[in-house]
């Protein structure tokens, strides 16, 4: 239920804002969307998923007072931040935590002379100062200032805010562990396709990540951001989906890593660079789901999308590229089939757009 609220928020505003109100439209859509998918009693008993969803999507714009009736429908008011992080009542106290507490900083972390955490402990007590504040303030950024105060951070460094634990990856010199180069060079200017950052890093930062978060869920919250967005085909063509979807998947990727990275523009989309790389295929089997799913409603731009693939040639600056052909075994491109005739029209589809990804 979770997810689900959550996807569908993103999908449908795709950004918080302080100043969305919630009509009896959006009221009649969501109910419409949730009880296609869930029954009354289910409905009732993940009320408080519901609400956390709603807060979670809001978070970077305010708090949210949010109440949900199955009947009705939603209910909430924003409350916005006006206290800025660095002039946080708690900010002394977070960086007092952290480094009073040498104990649970682990350095150098994994081996790594470039890489700190600060384990559980240190969260724990960083969560118990700010849980019940008054004050009205984005936690998250507030966390992240202090973590960069305490450890004396540079701007390009990152931190990773994970359930159990935060990590810190350092990009330049750091005044506070005395190291004068980070070890070995954080910068590999060979994976040029990652913004440079060396993809054994990046594979380390996302075996953490996975073990933190569901990489389904991410993919398919990255997926409704796009679909709401720049990749809905109901509008779009293929000439636009192909020069554009690789790059625009980079950068809704590192849109989501944001909530869990601190900002570093090149660094997330390195990394986005990484994940996409790694999860091509189940991108395109999201692309592709999406647009059968839109194809089932008779939509027909959705419809043109797909007898593009016709197998004919597509010249382009005087050469010629052969176009994939999607098609199931009967030879045709007719939605209304059994489940091993869709299923192989799908994989027929996905093996399309994968090889259409490098124009």
């Amino acid at each position: 239920m979770y997810q689900d609220v959550k996807r569908y928020l993103k999908r449908k505003l795709q950004q918080p804002s302080k100043g969305k109100e919630w009509s009896d439209q959006d009221n009649l859509l969501f109910l419409n969307y949730i009880q296609s998918r869930y029954t009354d009693e289910e409905i009732e008993k993940d009320i408080p998923e519901i609400h956390q969803a709603f807060r979670d999507f809001f978070e970077p714009v305010g708090n949210i007072v949010v109440h949900f009736n199955p009947d009705t429908g939603i209910g909430y008011k924003i409350l916005p931040y006006y206290t800025q992080p660095k002039e946080s009542k708690h900010l002394q106290a977070l960086i007092d935590i952290i480094r009073n507490d040498r104990r649970n900083i682990e350095y150098p972390y994994q081996g790594r002379d470039d890489q700190i955490a600060l384990t559980g402990k240190i969260q724990n007590a960083i969560n118990a100062e700010i849980i019940e504040t008054d004050e009205a303030v984005n936690k998250k950024e507030l966390i992240r200032v202090a973590i960069k105060e305490a450890l004396e951070l540079e701007p390009h460094d990152v931190i990773v805010q994970l359930k159990q634990k935060y990590i810190i990856k350092i990009f330049q010199v750091n005044p506070y562990l005395n190291l004068v180069a980070p070890d070995p060079k954080p910068r590999d200017e060979s994976e040029a396709r990652f913004k440079g950052y060396n993809s054994d890093d990046l594979e380390n930062h996302y075996n953490e990540l996975l073990n933190d978060i569901d990489v389904e869920n991410f993919l398919d919250n990255v997926m409704a951001l796009l679909f709401g967005g720049k990749l809905n085909f109901q509008e779009i063509d293929n000439s636009y989906f192909e020069k554009n979807v690789r790059s625009l998947t980079c950068h809704t990727i590192a849109q989501e890593l944001a909530l869990y990275i601190s900002y570093n523009e090149e660094y997330l989309l390195g990394f986005a660079g990484y994940i996409l790389r790694n999860n091509f295929e189940g991108i395109y089997q999201r692309i592709a789901m999406e647009l059968f799913e839109l194809i089932s409603k008779k939509d027909e731009n959705a419809q043109k999308f797909l007898n593009y693939y016709s197998g004919e040639i597509d010249v382009e600056n005087a050469e010629g590229y052969p176009i994939p052909e999607v098609t199931t075994p009967d030879g045709s491109q007719n939605l209304d089939m059994n489940r091993d005739a869709f299923h192989t029209m799908l994989g027929s589809f996905v093996k399309a757009l994968m090889q259409r990804k490098k124009r």
